[in-house]
């Protein structure tokens, strides 16, 4: 082989070595964006923090979520300035297992600026942040979820109360209930004296 052709070979390699670099470096590009598009626009607040609690990065519906700004965010520590005084020790035990791997989601409260609280599900999986691991963790407000639990919570408490006190027997006691809570027949509850209970299914996390 000549000179010439080991040159050119050489310079083929060199080129072929150049082209793989800049496709995966392009792809790299385009996952990142995809990623960051994925964490702006999520509705449910995205945190990414240090394996200490450490905020490092949050889109715009933490902010919202706590009622700052992004820069207000980064660099607080969650379970120390995040989280209800009254309910850190739990979090910071939550916090611990998740980091861990002993736990994917808990159930918790925020602290908002204005000093109000919000329930809370939190969903976490370790992720490498600018080359250390960190944790990503998908927070979601579950108010409504949990007023729907409290209602149904009332309404079973209301149906039993009219049940067990009525001076007029459980038809009429049906009868008074149905007011409340409308198309139920005296057959769908008399069933041996056994006690009344309403069961209501609200949807989970996705």
């Amino acid at each position: 082989m000549s000179d010439d052709t080991v040159a050119l070979q050489t310079l083929a390699d060199q080129c072929s070595g150049t082209l793989e670099r800049v496709r995966a470096e392009q792809d790299l590009r385009e996952s990142q964006r995809r990623f960051r598009d994925l964490f702006e626009n999520s509705p449910d607040a995205i945190f990414v923090e240090d394996l200490e609690g450490m905020v490092l990065d949050v889109n715009f519906a933490a902010c919202v979520l706590h009622g700052v700004t992004r820069e207000q965010l980064i660099g607080k520590n969650a379970v120390h300035d995040l989280i209800p005084p009254a309910r850190r020790e739990n979090a910071r035990r939550d916090f611990e297992k998740l980091t861990s791997g002993k736990l994917s989601w808990v159930e918790g409260e925020s602290l908002t600026a204005d000093g109000s609280i919000t329930p809370v599900e939190v969903r976490a999986g370790r992720v490498e942040y600018n080359g250390q691991p960190a944790l990503l963790l998908h927070v979601r407000d579950i108010s409504e979820r949990r007023a729907a639990e409290a209602a149904v919570q009332s309404s079973e408490m209301l149906f039993r109360s009219v049940w067990e006190n009525s001076v007029d027997g459980p038809e009429q006691s049906l009868r008074t209930a149905q007011r409340h809570f409308g198309g139920l027949t005296f057959g769908d509850v008399a069933d041996g004296g056994q006690d009344m209970q309403f069961v209501t299914q609200v949807d989970d996390f996705g």
